[in-house]
């Protein structure tokens, strides 16, 4: 019996020390696991949430691609619209142009005997040409690649009547060699560079009534000094535009024609 006390002796403060222990370990560890579930809690709220802004912006960006594919399928009418229209347009112009340019290839003379192309006078590189109220005919270059016209101009001078400002000038005959004074008033001023000076020359520009085959208009002639050319007169693209066609392989193939009225006039 002393040897079973004394064991109990020995073994008693063992289990008292154990038993002492494991409550404690016990309670560490409950709470260790309920911070982690809270911490889970969190994390799925957090997760939650970012699931919400995910869904809300995938929501954000369907819209915005469904509103630019409204805008693209209405750019891509319109286009389609403006393609349609472009057409009609040059179907329109077309045939505009042929209904206005039946015979642009066809020389068909009028009753005068002229030749026409569609509605425009066909004439040839060198034209007899009728200028009025100074009742001269004349032989004249037609030159396409010159702007305005010219007439041959001798002494020049400039000077004043009733406040506006006129020219007189010598023009001489080339086939009757008379000269012929002429005073115009002048309608302009124009600035001529030569291909041999580096100096501008300021011309008068002064208008006559010109007649080509039986189309008369009055006509603006930049006048100087041609005496040197083999032409008094040249006749540039103010006079064609819109009115005449050139042939540069024919010569005087449409006469001034002059009403009865003119040719009273000048009598």
């Amino acid at each position: 019996m002393k040897v079973n006390h004394a064991l109990g002796v020995v073994f008693l403060p063992v289990f008292m020390g154990l038993s002492g222990c494991f409550p404690s370990d016990m309670s560490v560890k409950a709470s260790q696991l309920n911070s982690i579930d809270q911490r889970l809690v969190k994390l799925d709220q957090t997760l939650a949430q970012r699931d919400q802004k995910q869904l809300k912006l995938v929501s954000e960006y369907k819209t915005s691609v469904d509103k630019q594919q409204a805008v693209l399928k209405k750019i891509e009418a319109d286009v389609s619209d403006l393609k349609k229209q472009v057409q009609a347009d040059a179907k329109s112009r077309s045939a505009q142009a042929k209904r206005s340019r039946p015979m642009d290839t066809q020389q068909v003379k009028n009753q005068s005997g002229y030749l026409y192309v569609g509605d425009k006078l066909l004439i040839g590189e060198i034209e007899d040409v009728h200028l009025s109220p100074v009742d001269l005919e004349l032989e004249a270059r037609i030159d396409t690649g010159a702007k305005t016209s010219s007439l041959d101009a001798q002494n020049l001078k400039v000077f004043e009547r009733d406040g506006e400002e006129w020219v007189a000038f010598n023009f001489v005959d080339r086939k009757t060699k008379e000269v012929h004074e002429i005073e115009r008033p002048v309608s302009r001023f124009v600035l001529i560079l030569q291909s041999n000076s580096e100096e501008k020359e300021r011309r008068p520009v002064v208008k006559f009534k010109l007649t080509i085959g039986n189309v008369p208009q009055m006509v603006e002639f930049t006048l100087s000094d041609r005496s040197h050319l083999d032409f008094s007169v040249l006749i540039g693209r103010n006079v064609l535009k819109d009115l005449m066609l050139v042939d540069i392989s024919k010569k005087k193939i449409a006469p001034p024609e002059m009403s009865s009225l003119e040719k009273e006039v000048l009598k």
